[in-house]
């Protein structure tokens, strides 16, 4: 797992936003994410994240609880630790989006309640008490994100400023940091006084040292004569080796008119700008952030938005390796590879027709995902994560079909399901992913039930209308 920490000497800086973008551009890669907002005193991260919560009554956005109060629930619940799921809440994400997003919000901001609650936990001395039970409580909440969630990424808004919190989120937390900067001397040189300190922060035993990007952020243009001189800046040499910065890029973001009235999330969007200097920042910054597969990435995420391209990307790239696994005599350790590969190209492009609402084209594609899943775990049938992918197949059948109103033929894709997942549990009692998705599958056939018994219910109602 990995932990990215967002971070900015002042504010304005748009840091929010990119971490919002990044959440659903990792989900879009397959990504389990969870973002959590540790920005305490101006929380807002359940803003930026649509889909999180939903307007109560007078249009507000107010989480229940958040990262503030299970701080306060860990340093005093003793060796009882609080229930994790108590303080997450599920991000809405585009329909066929192979990752999860996860938020952690900060507390019930802005209510009454949550100044309370931060107030109480800062004057518990929560991060300086001698025996370190605020640093402990932090370092156990990412290690059970990681052990319980499973997480592959943790994004962390960070407090603008120097401040312990940030000091930790940063400096303790964080294997990567993401330092945003404006194009003014105050937010330069304070940033650099930052950036420069990690260089000698304390880390755990075992720690990488941090690496570190420099983003300048909401400029008109990308002056490369701008970006030449703050680079230089930054990597000035500093008091001690240690301190000096090596940095060979400085990325740019630059000003989305549409963005100075409405802050939106641009990536993985249904109404997402592929053609915007800001998008095109954006990918070019998480493509250096996140060390994943070039082809996942093009495919993923530029070509989802892209229907002419992905039409094309299919062609040319499909046929061949379809005639190629048609038959099942394939052993080779190269082609199975092949055939792994495939599997997974094929299920990514029927969810971009299944967002699209191609539903017939997407169930011809999922098809084509499972036969292939088929032939690969009946040539190796202990071999449990091709058999997860064989379930995630017919679970993909199964949605599709259920758009389609074929409820009967979507009850039999998710018992078919349900059975690969069942014999999996079974045999590996103690993989929570496992157990999580023997829930799903159980859900998914439950929902199939209900709207079953509603359909008859209906009926028998409209018969009963006749008769009367």
């Amino acid at each position: 797992m990995e932990t990215i920490t967002f971070y900015s000497y002042k504010g304005g800086t748009g840091r929010s936003l990119l971490l919002a973008n990044a959440a659903r551009y990792l989900a879009l890669l397959g990504k389990r994410v969870v973002a959590i907002d540790f920005d305490f005193e101006a929380p807002g991260l359940h803003y930026k994240l649509g889909g999180a919560l939903a307007p109560n009554s007078a249009g507000d956005i107010t989480p229940e609880r958040g990262v503030v109060d299970y701080l306060l629930a860990a340093t005093r619940a003793g060796k009882r630790r609080p229930k994790l799921s108590d303080y997450l809440t599920p991000v809405a994400v585009p329909r066929g989006t192979p990752g999860k997003l996860i938020l952690m919000p900060a507390g019930a901001a802005p209510s009454g309640a949550y100044w309370q609650s931060l107030t109480m936990l800062l004057r518990g001395d929560f991060l300086t008490d001698p025996e370190g039970s605020g640093v402990a409580a932090c370092l156990e909440l990412k290690a059970r994100i990681a052990d319980e969630l499973r997480a592959d990424v943790i994004l962390i808004d960070s407090q603008s400023g120097i401040t312990e919190l940030g000091g930790v989120v940063t400096g303790l937390l964080a294997d990567k940091v993401v330092s945003l900067l404006l194009d003014n001397r105050e937010s330069l040189a304070g940033s650099r006084a930052v950036m420069r300190s990690f260089g000698r922060v304390a880390r755990l035993p075992g720690q990488a040292a941090i690496e570190q990007f420099a983003v300048l952020s909401r400029i008109p243009e990308a002056d490369d004569g701008a970006r030449r001189r703050i680079l230089r800046f930054l990597n000035e040499p500093g008091q001690t080796p240690s301190e000096t910065l090596s940095l060979d890029r400085l990325f740019v973001l630059r000003v989305d008119p549409e963005l100075a009235a409405v802050e939106k999330v641009h990536v993985g969007g249904a109404e997402a700008k592929t053609g915007s200097r800001l998008y095109k920042d954006y990918l070019a910054l998480f493509e250096a952030i996140v060390t994943t597969d070039p082809e996942l990435v093009a495919t993923t995420i530029r070509r989802r938005e892209s229907a002419a391209a992905t039409r094309d990307w299919l062609t040319e790239s499909s046929d061949g390796h379809r005639r190629r696994h048609e038959t099942p005599e394939h052993t080779d350790d190269a082609q199975i590879e092949e055939g792994v590969q495939f599997g997974e190209r094929e299920i990514r492009y029927a969810d971009l027709l299944y967002q699209r609402g191609e539903s017939d084209e997407a169930l011809e594609a999922f098809s084509a995902s499972l036969a292939i899943r088929e032939r690969l775990a009946a040539a190796d049938p202990g071999n449990a994560e091709w058999q997860r992918d064989l379930s995630v197949s017919r679970d993909r059948i199964g949605e599709v079909l259920t758009a389609q109103g074929d409820l009967p033929a979507a009850l039999e894709a998710f018992s078919a399901s349900l059975a690969i997942r069942e014999r999996l549990a079974a045999a590996d009692p103690g993989n929570a992913e496992w157990q999580r998705d023997l829930e799903v599958s159980r859900n998914k056939i439950g929902d199939v039930l209900y709207r079953i018994w509603a359909r008859l219910g209906s009926l028998l109602i409209t018969d009963r209308t006749r008769l009367d």
